[in-house]
């Protein structure tokens, strides 16, 4: 594994500034080695260590050792920014640790005061956090710490670990009653939907009602709350989630739950409540839900604002896609304006899709021809899958069989064709169906009436219904053409 790679693949556009900040002021080798690992980040080819060598020491460059030592040095050093980035001035990343480190440093100097202060300062944030396997130790610490000290007594401290020990026996239980509401939940699912998953989690915790101190717990109520969401949306079970997200979070609400700490669960939770609702088709309720999710992405300078924001503008697309389609058109449009809502180049391509079959709903047809070739000069085009290509072809000729040009429409499908029948030879979904239907009706100015289309159609319609590998739904543009209801 090239450890270098994969560490600046994987850190995030302001993690990246923070550590090339850092790095530029020397100037070295080592910065030009970043620079050059950063320009291959989500690039499919990677150069050798060869090419890599002789990029940074010139063409005549083989000491390979040099490049090693270089490339251990440039870990070191982004190892150290990450520990500086995540634990600098406010930040409440690993407060136990850093005071932790900080009273071993004045420990291992015989300074005890300070030592003693740092390592108090480490179980107060230890406690605060739950973090039980840590605080075995610091307890542990403080008892050997009172041994040397003439003035501290270790017996409070010796009750303290005690009691923590109480709650490593408590989190073994919340560990079985997971794992049995785990599998009393997946039960369900071969049982056709014949028992309510929220009996089964009622169920389950009555079995366990005697250990009321169980249910006060942080780390319960955490990992209770991620095992039965995962659990429903696993079994797409969509009304069930979002009246459990909807329960868990009033109450995480109403006992100030929600911090710094946890405000990942806090925008997980409305994640899986949008994505509940959408599959439900509640659109009014998604675009609600959807604005406080962006609210609370603005929350503590914007710390999951990145990670999230893409996905509040597609819940909010989607939906006003149905609801008012022309104000979905401008939140797309906005998406692909602003440079820091998308990163994969994929998702530009997706995105200039959707917006071509926004232009398409609103039967705007040259701006789907227009839209859609920006789609095709994507840089990322040729290596989008067969299947989206399948349905970005069938866009297109559907707007061109709308504009008056024949001869480009005949043109764009005998090309499309023959695509079929060399480079998408392997693709064999159903949408196939819809050339051969687009052929028809070309050749029969009259096609609506044509009974033989008309059943190639609605044999089409009841097969493809409800299908959801598709990117796009042309089935009320059919349904138009030949006089059909839902």
């Amino acid at each position: 594994m090239n450890i270098l790679l994969e560490l600046i693949g994987n850190l995030d556009g302001y993690t990246l500034g923070h550590i090339q900040k850092k790095l530029e002021a020397e100037k070295s080798k080592a910065f030009q080695l970043f620079q050059l690992y950063k320009s291959m980040k989500n690039k499919d080819h990677v150069p050798d260590d060869e090419f890599v060598m002789k990029k940074l020491y010139g063409p005549k460059a083989n000491e390979m050792g040099t490049l090693y030592r270089l490339k251990n040095r440039l870990v070191n050093n982004i190892n150290q920014a990450l520990i500086e980035l995540n634990t600098s001035e406010g930040k409440t990343t690993f407060l136990s640790e850093q005071n932790l480190i900080l009273y071993r440093i004045f420990h291992a100097k015989g300074i005890d005061q300070l030592a003693e202060y740092y390592l108090l300062k480490s179980i107060k944030y230890a406690e605060n956090n739950e973090e039980y396997t840590l605080l075995d130790f610091l307890y542990g610490e403080m008892i050997f710490f009172c041994k040397d000290s003439l003035t501290k007594d270790p017996d409070f401290f010796i009750q303290k670990r005690r009691t923590n020990f109480k709650m490593f026996n408590i989190l073994r239980t919340i560990d079985e009653i997971l794992a049995v509401m785990t599998f009393r939940l997946k039960s369900t699912q071969n049982l056709a939907g014949q028992l309510s998953v929220s009996k089964e989690i009622d169920k389950t915790l009555k079995t366990f009602a005697g250990d009321k101190e169980i249910f006060k717990s942080n780390q319960f109520k955490i990992k209770f709350y991620k095992t039965v969401s995962q659990t429903l949306v696993q079994q797409q079970k969509f009304e069930e989630l979002e009246k459990f997200v909807l329960d868990t979070r009033k109450d995480f609400l109403d006992s100030n739950f929600f911090n710094k700490q946890t405000h990942d669960i806090k925008i997980e939770q409305l994640v899986y409540l949008i994505n509940s609702l959408l599959v439900q088709h509640k659109y009014d309720q998604v675009i609600e839900y959807s604005n406080v999710l962006h609210k609370s992405l603005l929350e503590f300078d914007k710390q999951l604002y990145d990670r999230y924001i893409y996905f509040y503008y597609q819940a909010q697309i989607n939906s006003y896609a149905v609801l008012d389609p022309q104000k979905a058109i401008e939140l797309q449009q906005e998406v692909l304006n602003k440079d820091n809502i998308i990163k994969d180049p994929y998702f530009i391509v997706f995105n200039f899709a959707n917006l071509a079959f926004l232009y398409f709903v609103q039967k705007n047809y040259k701006q789907v021809v227009k839209t859609l070739q920006k789609v095709y000069l994507n840089n990322y085009y040729p290596k989008i899958d067969i299947s989206l290509k399948v349905e970005l072809a069938i866009l297109e000729l559907l707007a061109r069989f709308e504009l008056p040009d024949a001869n480009t429409f005949e043109y764009r499908l005998a090309q499309v064709q023959s695509n079929l029948n060399n480079e998408w030879k392997e693709y064999e979904r159903i949408e196939k169906v819809l050339f051969d239907i687009m052929v028809q009706m070309n050749n029969d100015p009259n096609y609506s009436k044509n009974k033989e289309i008309a059943k190639m159609v609605t044999n089409y319609l009841k097969t493809n219904q409800g299908n959801p590998n598709r990117v796009f739904n042309f089935d009320p543009w059919l349904m138009e053409k030949f006089n059909l209801r839902e």
